[in-house]
């Protein structure tokens, strides 16, 4: 049985918004960790809500460093049998949601040097206050950074290229006004709202269809004020803005 999944890492930071801080700490790192300098950075800890792009940021480090993505999903699995299944070269290992027994993970990975030398551990989660306190200050992260909901000028960005990815034509709509009506909306949402409206029209939809569709879309933001709230209190005290 396997317990680690391969996942394609196509992203490129340069097609993601935002991530100037983490890019800041992550873009140095390409040649210490291939050097396997011992004291080079083990890990780190990516939180924000559902959709704000914390998958994209693990795939785009992974392509970074030029480093395969290994996803493990916690659950029944021993720790023991996850690194196991690491491979002799170099990855990036991705825990999403993380887990208790993902402490146990950690704390064995760390008593392996040869392990620290070629995995790098980038590790996501959509409710960063409530997880064990142990995971949280676990020796392994390096940085801790939390991904916030898009600004309106990152939105606007945001609908320029989804539009374009969708073979539309950007210039024909009003970013700045789909990103005014679209506040709370994670890049996810905005995805799914791009992809809806050019799977329901048979030509180009126009700007009404969208505002149409933004409209009928509730954000999860707006429903839930506050888990929004208890993030972002979470982050104010733990985390770097990414």
């Amino acid at each position: 049985m396997k317990h680690l999944t391969r996942i394609e890492s196509g992203i490129t930071f340069g097609q993601l918004v935002g991530f100037e801080n983490y890019r800041l700490w992550v873009d140095p790192l390409v040649p210490v960790l291939k050097s396997g300098d011992p004291l080079a950075p083990r890990g780190v800890l990516i939180a924000g809500m559902l959709g704000t792009g914390k998958a994209a940021c693990v795939k785009a480090t992974a392509k970074h460093l030029n480093r395969a993505v290994l996803r493990y999903h916690p659950g029944e699995s021993k720790a023991t049998d996850i690194i196991a299944e690491l491979p002799d070269g170099p990855a990036v290992l991705w825990i999403d949601e993380p887990d208790e027994s993902c402490i146990e993970l950690l704390r064995l990975l760390a008593l392996q040097p040869d392990i620290q030398n070629r995995v790098f551990v980038m590790v996501t989660t959509s409710i960063p206050h409530k997880l064990p306190a142990p995971l949280i200050h676990s020796t392994w992260f390096d940085r801790i950074f939390h991904i916030d909901l898009p600004n309106l000028q990152e939105r606007a960005f945001l609908w320029d290229c989804l539009i374009e990815r969708f073979e539309g034509d950007p210039t024909r709509y009003d970013n700045v006004k789909l990103a005014e009506v679209s506040a709370l909306f994670t890049p996810g949402e905005i995805e799914v709202v791009v992809r809806s409206v050019h799977c329901a029209k048979d030509n180009c939809p126009g700007e009404k269809d969208i505002l149409a569709a933004i409209v009928r879309k509730t954000p999860a933001a707006a429903s839930d004020d506050e888990e929004v709230a208890s993030i972002r209190y979470w982050a104010q005290r733990t985390a770097e803005a990414i």
